[in-house]
């Protein structure tokens, strides 16, 4: 942590969440926007943990229609997937 201040930010958000990070560079990166970082220092913003909640959630949702559409063509599946993700 660079500071006192953005140090305090963070355990204060911390409280607020409930959660306790072992690791508060995760935390810090996941509040920066990319316009914060330098073009070096692209994923220290939050854009790459962005794409792999995306591809997480998007995992739970097409298991769940698989699971429980289980006579749904590919076609309908995916139509049901846009309608979600």
């Amino acid at each position: 942590m660079e500071d006192k201040a953005g140090d305090d930010n963070l355990k204060a958000l911390e409280t607020l969440l409930q959660v306790t990070f072992n690791d508060r560079t995760l935390l810090l990166r996941a509040v920066t926007h990319h316009s914060c970082c330098s073009e070096t220092a692209i994923r220290d913003s939050y854009d790459t943990l962005e794409f792999l909640g995306d591809a997480i959630i998007s995992a739970h949702v097409v298991e769940h229609i698989y699971r429980n559409y289980p006579d749904a063509s590919e076609g309908e599946m995916t139509s049901l997937k846009s309608e979600v993700v």
